[in-house]
């Protein structure tokens, strides 16, 4: 055991010692950060577009109910439709309203000359404002008052509350933290399990292996190399939680206390995105974060015992790509079906691959997030994906122990099987 625990101990201080396990611990946060914090920033300063729009009105009053407002001034049209539309500079455009819009019912087009491309923001608006300018109009025609209308324009949302249970967050926030758990744990899964890989490759074709070799059992070497590398991604799994928690938590202080002086939709959407992150941060209490670990833990044991595998039975990392996929397949096909999963966590399908060891790591936190998982599924869970660990450490330990001394011959897939029921 004390052989192993040195082992351990070389592959996980060489790791963390280097810059780059240092750059990028201290860089991945700063980068999720401005995925939260640009968007917000954009919102909030983005400067008010202007835009004169000249209406050219062909119905009896419509373009008498558009409202001025958000950067868009509306303007009685001064000449007839070619003169004005010669006569447009930047900052201009000509509105004309059909006489089809006096009608009740049907989709109507109102056409847009503008001297330059308007602005996604700018055409909503503008959309807006024709919108609700063609309702007061209709309204007038119809005889029915601004109050008579605001009793008929009922809003109507759902506030779900689930009995006996503790808060839950929203089904929007759920599904998005199961995403980002779920996405992380694969790149980390695929990211140092091609370190194990790669760092079997280089050793075996260095030969230092045959000098460990001389002195621990291959199944030591394998198992202190898939540890010790482990050890490092968990450490820097714990940085990046801590450090994008810490930068998350500063952004929703600094946004979230109404401290920006930006008014009307953009601050709207700001503070949207404030409270989504805030409902997010509060999805991490340390339950979640335990389950989280566990099942970064399992998925990167399961799968960085097969990759060292892979590694040991190739010379060089060209050779490696034939044995790599049906390593990666498996942690590739959740990703392919997440928004089913995330549509129904509790159908059939979610409810096999959050069991079943292959897949459970990166499905589980998504049912997880989105639905009461009872208390005997995750254990049923976690037994299975121990259960897998221990099933596919022994596969690669029979394919290690024979690959790791040999050289100048790439095996096939039967050679492997042999390999592995080896007496």
């Amino acid at each position: 055991m004390h052989k192993v625990w040195t082992i351990i101990e070389r592959e996980y201080l060489t790791r963390v010692k280097s810059k780059a396990f240092i750059l990028s611990t201290l860089l991945m946060p700063v980068l999720l950060g401005a995925l939260v914090l640009i968007p917000i920033l954009s919102a909030t300063h983005v400067g008010e577009q202007k835009l004169t729009v000249y209406v050219l009105d062909q119905t009896e009053g419509i373009g008498e109910e558009l409202k001025s407002g958000d950067g868009i001034t509306f303007l009685p049209a001064l000449y007839d439709e070619q003169i004005q539309k010669d006569s447009l500079k930047p900052g201009e455009a000509l509105l004309i309203i059909p006489k089809i819009f006096e009608n009740l019912s049907g989709r109507n087009t109102a056409p847009l000359a503008a001297n330059e491309k308007l602005s996604l923001g700018l055409k909503r608006s503008l959309t807006d404002r024709l919108k609700e300018g063609t309702r007061r109009f209709r309204m007038k025609r119809l005889g029915i008052s601004r109050e008579d209308f605001e009793l008929l324009n009922v809003g109507a949302e759902i506030d779900e509350t689930t009995v006996g249970a503790e808060e839950q967050l929203s089904a929007e926030v759920a599904s998005m933290v199961g995403y980002v758990m779920s996405m992380l744990i694969y790149f980390m899964l695929v990211f140092y399990g091609m370190f194990v890989m790669r760092g079997v490759i280089e050793e075996k074709a260095n030969r230092i292996v045959e000098v460990m070799a001389s002195s621990v059992k291959p199944f030591q070497l394998m198992m202190g190399k898939v540890i010790g590398i482990g050890a490092a991604g968990l450490t820097q799994f714990i940085a990046w939680i801590l450090l994008f928690l810490g930068i998350s938590t500063a952004v929703s202080l600094i946004f979230g206390g109404g401290g920006a002086s930006v008014s009307g939709a953009d601050m709207a959407q700001a503070r949207d995105q404030v409270e989504m992150i805030q409902q997010a941060l509060q999805a991490f209490n340390l339950k979640m974060i335990l389950l989280f670990l566990f099942y970064f833990l399992g998925g990167y044991l399961l799968y960085g015992s097969l990759f060292a595998a892979v590694g040991s039975a190739v010379d060089q990392e060209t050779d490696a790509q034939q044995f790599t996929w049906p390593v990666v397949m498996p942690l590739i096909i959740p990703m392919l079906v997440l928004a089913n999963i995330i549509q129904n966590p509790n159908g059939p399908l979610s409810v096999f691959m959050s069991h079943f060891p292959l897949f459970s790591s990166n499905v589980m936190m998504i049912r997880y997030t989105a639905t009461d998982v009872p208390a005997w599924e995750l254990a049923v869970s976690m037994l299975l994906l121990i259960g897998g660990f221990l099933g596919a450490t022994w596969v690669a330990a029979r394919v290690y122990r024979v690959g790791i001394l040999m050289y100048g011959k790439k095996p096939s897939f039967a050679e492997l099987f042999k390999w592995i029921f080896r007496s």
